[in-house]
């Protein structure tokens, strides 16, 4: 029964994303939902590990489930306060992003979800800027300071992909061996 338990939690991030939509406008439920997919996020991976019941499928489903997620709640932020969209920095992240997806399907033929220590803390940052968005309102500071974590990540996912051509999914960084 253990062993479900990471992909139960990963699914569950799923789950959460349509009530978000349905709670946007009630504070609470709706920093009740991210911090609940917060933690589904942490104790995924931990049990994982700890029990040593990691798979691909596991891992493939949790990158699926945290990249749906903050997408799914940053839109939300979006739709709150429209003035972010209208930043440069936010659109130079959609814009990576795009990127990103568009080279992995070019060059590597298929969506490949690299596990980088850079895309831990773009999570982390993500998690941090919508609930202090959601609690204390919109800072431009915070929001130039995660999408610099983002535009990091991402730029990193794209020179590993022009540099090796074939990923390891299990890489870590760019710069570590």
């Amino acid at each position: 029964m253990i062993n479900k338990i990471p992909n139960i939690l990963s699914s569950l991030r799923i789950v959460l994303i349509p009530f978000l939509f349905l709670f946007i406008n009630n504070q609470k439920i709706f920093l009740t939902i991210v911090i609940i997919a917060a933690i589904t996020d942490i104790l995924d991976g931990f049990i994982a590990r700890r029990f040593n019941i990691a798979t691909k499928k596991g891992a493939s489903l949790d990158a699926i489930a945290d990249n749906l997620f903050m997408i799914s709640a940053l839109i939300c932020i979006g739709i709150l306060f429209p003035e972010i969209i209208k930043e440069n920095m936010t659109l130079a992240v959609i814009l990576l992003y795009i990127i990103n997806i568009m080279l992995k399907l070019f060059v590597l033929k298929k969506i490949v979800f690299i596990h980088l220590y850079s895309g831990k803390l773009s999570a982390w940052a993500g998690y941090f800027f919508i609930l202090y968005t959601i609690i204390f309102g919109y800072n431009k500071l915070v929001l130039y300071i995660v999408a610099i974590v983002y535009i990091t990540r991402l730029i990193e996912e794209i020179l590993i992909i022009i540099k090796k051509r074939k990923v390891n999914e299990n890489t870590k960084s760019i710069f570590i061996k």
